[in-house]
């Protein structure tokens, strides 16, 4: 695969300039601050916390990154339990009886504020604890612009959450991670979204599962804010040489059930997937939103012959513009019959930096500077090479440049 693992961290920088489908912050707890190694750490999620207007509790963070086994993944305190995806989850008490309408909540301020009339589709994935004597019914997810609070361990029991789980339905699993799912459609104020049971202790439905102090105690991963209506998509049709991998589709986003088929077979799930077909293929994605299904296709051209790039680098990925005459300029070359359509610098953080699309270009030259002049700092760029080729055809060329000053 030529640069293929360049290709796919470019993107996976720069797409965080794009808006995403999902609009919940660090949907699966993964991106945090610092390592958790003790309970009731949710803050240090990026994005997450208690309620904003006061109160929630004191909800857990989890991650792998915990060497004690706090409250690490898989092991921790109060369970043995992997993540749905990733490495971290979240964690709250729904029902206590110790405490009269002791409540635990978890919050998250949304990307984007929600569209006025639009239809969403809401989900969240929980699980409940090894450490639990009771399971509840009634998980509930709530939208709104954060005014919802409680007293410090209180329960919100003022509003009605728009989505909830099923009713005489008790979560007991505490291997499978059970979804909670439902669609809603916004009133245009809704910015934040808080999980957690919005019924007092009188109006919590429990079952037993184990002996002990009554604690219902849930994990919570993988939470999802998507557009109902938003639509498959597969890629656009490309052509790859024999032997290489391609990536089609988006890149892994949390709410989206997608399924792959080629020939008629499922051959993988998720959002995004590497190919590597031997002949050209055509690949079909099979989309569900809540219910709401949607299809896309893509044909992946396999050339088995006269593969090569009309391009030729002339110096190493690496070089030192540092005023000396040695390696100061990064460069490569077209073939005289080739066009140049676009070059592209990229940072770590995926911003562009520098860029050129004059087509009479057939040598392009990068000192190490920014379009406006500025010097770049040591470290690893990105470049996005697009040329016509002398046969008429668009091709690109990407991977990375270490610059040493």
């Amino acid at each position: 695969m030529k640069n293929g693992w360049l290709y796919f961290i470019l993107v996976l920088l720069s797409s965080k300039t794009y808006s995403q489908i999902n609009l919940v912050q660090n949907p699966s707890f993964e991106d945090i601050s610092i390592c958790p190694t003790f309970s009731s750490k949710i803050n240090l999620a990026t994005g997450w916390d208690t309620l904003k207007a006061g109160g929630g509790g004191t909800p857990d963070l989890y991650n792998s990154c915990d060497i004690f086994n706090i409250v690490s993944v898989p092991y921790n305190t109060f369970s043995f339990q992997y993540a749905h995806s990733g490495i971290g989850y979240s964690g709250i008490i729904t029902y206590y009886s110790p405490i009269f309408n002791g409540r635990e909540y978890v919050q998250n301020k949304l990307i984007n504020k929600l569209n006025l009339n639009k239809t969403y589709c809401i989900s969240a994935y929980v699980n409940l604890s090894n450490a639990s004597t009771k399971a509840i019914d009634q998980i509930g997810i709530y939208l709104d612009d954060g005014s919802i609070y409680t007293p410090f361990y209180g329960v919100a029991n003022s509003v009605i959450p728009q989505i909830q789980s099923t009713s005489g339905i008790f979560i007991t699993d505490t291997l499978v991670w059970t979804k909670i799912q439902g669609t809603f459609t916004a009133n245009g104020t809704e910015e934040y979204l808080t999980i957690g049971n919005f019924k007092t202790d009188a109006l919590t439905n429990t079952i037993t599962v184990s002996n002990g102090s009554d604690l219902s105690f849930y994990y919570i991963d993988d939470v999802s804010v998507i557009d109902a209506h938003t639509k498959a998509y597969a890629g656009q049709d490309t052509l790859i040489c024999s032997g290489d991998s391609v990536f089609i589709g988006r890149l892994t986003e949390v709410g989206l059930e997608c399924e792959w088929l080629n020939n008629n077979a499922q051959i993988a799930q998720g959002a995004g997937i590497w190919v590597k077909p031997n002949i050209s293929q055509q690949y079909i994605i099979k989309q569900d939103v809540c219910g709401m299904l949607s299809y896309d296709t893509i044909q992946v051209t396999v050339k088995d012959m006269d593969c090569n790039p009309i391009v030729n680098t002339e110096t190493p990925n690496a070089f030192s513009p540092n005023g000396d005459g040695v390696n100061d300029v990064w460069n490569v070359s077209l073939d005289s019959e080739s066009a140049l359509n676009g070059f592209e610098v990229y940072n770590r953080w995926g911003n562009l930096i520098a860029m050129t699309s004059r087509a009479s270009v057939t040598q392009i030259n990068w000192d190490g500077r920014t379009t406006s002049g500025e010097p770049c700092n040591d470290g690893v760029y990105f470049y996005v090479l697009k040329y016509t080729d002398a046969k008429g055809t668009e091709q690109q060329m990407k991977g990375f440049i270490s610059l040493f000053r």
